[in-house]
């Protein structure tokens, strides 16, 4: 396991620390790489993820690592979207809210992986 996140661990695990804080884990130059990799991740739009990754490129020069953490996370937006999907309850929602999905027959609905 990686050491900072052994930090972050032994964090959660002590009883009299109330509060977690990033502060105590990281030297700044690291929270300054976090904290621009937290704000490219809340710029995809979980609707309109090419477009929103186009934007992040331009607006941020992200390293390598960085790069690879980024889409990461747009796997895992894509694998928890198929997951709600495959629910009861997201199905429920989406009747609630008075969605629907596609059934014209020349377009099947996607299936596949969006990215891999």
């Amino acid at each position: 396991m990686g050491k900072l996140l052994t930090k972050f661990i032994t964090l959660l695990d002590d009883e009299s620390e109330e509060n977690v804080t990033l502060a105590s884990l990281m030297e700044e130059d690291e929270r300054t790489d976090w904290e621009i990799l937290v704000e490219a991740m809340d710029q995809i739009d979980i609707m309109k993820i090419g477009p929103s990754v186009k934007k992040v490129n331009k607006k941020y020069q992200l390293t390598h690592w960085q790069d690879i953490a980024l889409l990461s996370y747009v796997k895992m937006l894509e694998l928890m979207l198929r997951r709600a999907k495959e629910t009861k309850e997201f199905g429920d929602m989406i009747g609630m809210i008075g969605g629907n999905t596609p059934t014209s027959k020349k377009h099947q609905p996607y299936e596949g992986g969006m990215f891999g």
